[in-house]
């Protein structure tokens, strides 16, 4: 008995079961979630089909390993789960894989001739042709960052364009749900997105993954910027400038921290930092309370004296 033999007989025929799929859309949705129009299931031989397009940001991450153990499963049960196929009609002269490209890739190596499929029988769109590749594999593969955040956003555009309340949409947990991610997560890139649609449609165009790259560099520049500025406000955090040597953090005219290289005791730079709160929250009050300044002013005053 050939491998195809082997393969045929640990199939049924009476496999009838709709494939599940993710939406990119309201209308996408709903079609997908009322099941696809298959066809009964087919052989065809290897060379027939072809691969999607859409697919090639998950080709460029699988590794050996995840072929690997394909292989093993296929070598132990003796069965292919049934392609899920894009072809005009059984006389097609090939049909486009929306799901099962690994399987097509393994079934090669070990010799087998034909492969089960099933075709969609209505018309798809490329909207939906990419929630069927993209939803099926973006939870199990380690896609680059931005690409992911890239196709999440073309997955459920009203969510990450913001709409976050139409009952039409789904939400945010639930969307964390279907791709295998946090809920966290889902809101973090999201956030990024935005941004990347921003700078995109300043310019004309439609967000890319480059676009996306560029958002996330500068939130994540953003962020070391605010950790640094933290940093120079934290006492305890070491370099601060609150632990210079010299200087003064108060203003000019006002005491330095310290006047030699031996750092000031705590209790001290404490009192300093609290001078210098009083002080800005005065300069603050001036334009609106007068009396309220003056008063900062000479609470001020009296700490400069008692420092001396």
């Amino acid at each position: 008995m050939t491998p195809t033999d082997r393969l045929k007989a640990g199939i049924s025929a009476a496999y009838k079961s709709k494939a599940p799929a993710t939406a990119t859309s309201p209308a996408v949705e709903a079609k997908i979630a009322e099941g696809l129009e298959l066809s009964d299931v087919l052989y065809k031989p290897l060379a027939w089909f072809r691969y999607h397009e859409e697919n090639r940001y998950f080709r460029e991450v699988k590794t050996e390993a995840n072929y690997e153990d394909l292989r093993a499963l296929i070598d132990k049960t003796k069965a292919i789960e049934p392609l899920l196929v894009m072809a005009d009609g059984p006389l097609a002269p090939f049909g486009t894989i929306l799901r099962g490209e690994s399987r097509h890739i393994v079934a090669g190596r070990l010799g087998i001739e034909r492969l089960p499929c099933r075709l969609v029988m209505s018309p798809l769109t490329l909207e939906e042709q990419q929630a069927i590749i993209w939803g099926d594999n973006i939870g199990r593969f380690a896609v680059p960052e931005d690409v992911r955040t890239w196709m999440m956003a073309r997955m459920f555009p009203g969510y990450f364009r913001g709409d976050t309340v139409s009952p039409s949409q789904p939400t945010r947990a639930e969307i964390a749900a279907k791709m295998g991610v946090s809920d966290r997560q889902v809101k973090r890139e999201a956030a990024i997105m935005r941004k990347a649609s921003a700078l995109a449609e300043s310019e004309g165009r439609e967000a890319t993954v480059e676009d996306v790259k560029a958002a996330r560099e500068a939130k994540n520049a953003a962020r070391r910027e605010k950790a640094k500025v933290d940093e120079n406000h934290d006492p305890a955090a070491p370099g601060s400038r609150h632990q210079a040597t010299t200087g003064s953090v108060t203003g000019e005219g006002s005491k330095p921290w310290t006047t030699g290289a031996a750092p000031e005791a705590p209790a001290i730079v404490l009192v300093r930092l609290t001078l210098e709160i009083i002080r800005k929250q005065a300069a603050e009050a001036r334009p609106t309370g007068e009396s309220f300044a003056a008063g900062m002013e000479a609470a001020a005053a009296m700490i400069e004296e008692a420092l001396r």
